[in-house]
């Protein structure tokens, strides 16, 4: 059995970072060239990296909070009866 110990990378290629985010490369691309996205990127021998705390805020900021459960009512249907319904 083998036990991954290499440090979680501090930066994420394109790829990794459109995985996350659920796009496709080259929309992840243009959208940053255009500062269409919201997750600043660092470039790096000409390559585009993004921080990897940066995208998981983001991430974390796109995922809403679970709904609360609403209560049941138990007063009648209010408004005024269609025609032709009969209760």
């Amino acid at each position: 059995m083998t036990v991954d110990t290499s440090p979680t990378p501090l930066l994420l290629s394109v790829a990794e970072t459109a995985r996350l985010l659920g796009l496709s490369d080259q929309t992840l691309r243009n959208w940053s060239s255009r500062n269409k996205l919201p997750i600043p990127s660092v470039r790096v021998g000409g390559r585009r990296l993004f921080r990897r705390a940066d995208v998981e805020t983001y991430v974390a900021g796109l995922v809403p909070p679970p709904p609360d459960p609403a209560p049941q009512s138990s007063c009648p249907r209010r408004g005024r009866p269609r025609k032709g319904v009969r209760s």
